[in-house]
């Protein structure tokens, strides 16, 4: 995968738009990643449970089942609202709603930045592709609330371009900072449209941001 060398942060930004997993906090998994992580392992644990529900069927069956939906192209949301036929929300809201304090590390030094970048006047926005209820649950955590002035989901959109363009659209994208580690979805999109950006390779590099 492409990676930028150096860090972009020419201008004197508007808006900063924050990515949230591997950039506020990372997670236990392969590389740091959500990838066998124990959010990924609590995820699934809730997803059978909710299976089991659903389908008044024992653990193996669920089992099963939590196994075909990680096969669907979007994921285990989408197959099982078209088995139940119910929203994908219905389902995130019950196998994401996780107590961070379980899952997240190495996220004391942002939870300092983004606070004291609460008082220089930037207008801050979150964009996660992560469900809802996580997002909440991450940014009460964070005590942070009240930094971000928007906070986009993954319930909201399909990939994270599509959040970058309307922005382009609604504001100047020479005055849009975007930060994030992961260069596909979060950097080059905003590249791609004019914004700069900021790489993170580990949460404690957004001390540079100060």
């Amino acid at each position: 995968m492409k990676e930028i060398k150096e860090v972009n942060t020419l201008i004197n930004p508007e808006i900063l738009i924050f990515d949230m997993d591997g950039t506020l906090y990372q997670l236990d998994g392969e590389g740091g990643t959500f990838k066998n992580s124990t959010l990924f392992k609590m995820v699934i644990l809730n997803s059978v449970n909710f299976v089991i529900s659903k389908e008044r069927c024992g653990r193996p069956v669920a089992e099963k089942l939590i196994e075909e939906g990680l096969e669907d192209t979007i994921g285990i949301s989408n197959f099982l609202s078209r088995r139940y036929g119910i929203t994908r929300s219905s389902y995130f809201d019950v196998a994401w709603n996780i107590d961070p304090k379980a899952v997240i590390k190495n996220f004391e030094v942002p939870k300092l930045i983004i606070q004291k970048l609460k008082l220089n006047g930037k207008r801050k926005f979150l964009l996660t592709a992560a469900p809802r209820v996580w997002m909440e649950n991450v940014v009460r955590e964070l005590n942070a609330n009240q930094i971000f002035e928007r906070k986009y989901n993954g319930e909201m959109f399909g990939p994270k371009t599509e959040i970058f363009e309307s922005l382009a659209k609604e504001f100047d994208p020479k005055t849009i900072l975007s930060i994030g580690d992961q260069f596909e979805t979060d950097l080059r999109p905003a590249i791609e449209l004019g914004m700069s950006i900021f790489q993170v390779k580990d949460p404690n590099d957004l001390q540079k941001l100060i």
